[in-house]
């Protein structure tokens, strides 16, 4: 790998980790009502997840 690519990976990485504990703890905040409102929640925030990192695999191609 170059060092380009190795620096990309772990700028995503550390944003993975970051984003993350970002999530968890505005979840585990907000105490939803009910546990549909929790998967709703969590779907659309690994739905965000999902949509960034094919931005990138899309970007480093």
């Amino acid at each position: 790998m170059t060092k380009a690519t190795k620096r990309t990976a772990k700028g995503v990485l550390a944003g993975v980790v970051v984003g993350s504990a970002v999530s968890a703890v505005t979840v585990w905040s907000m105490k939803p009502k009910t546990s549909k409102m929790i998967r709703k929640k969590t779907a659309k925030a690994l739905d965000t997840m999902g949509t960034v990192m094919q931005n990138i695999a899309d970007y480093t191609k």
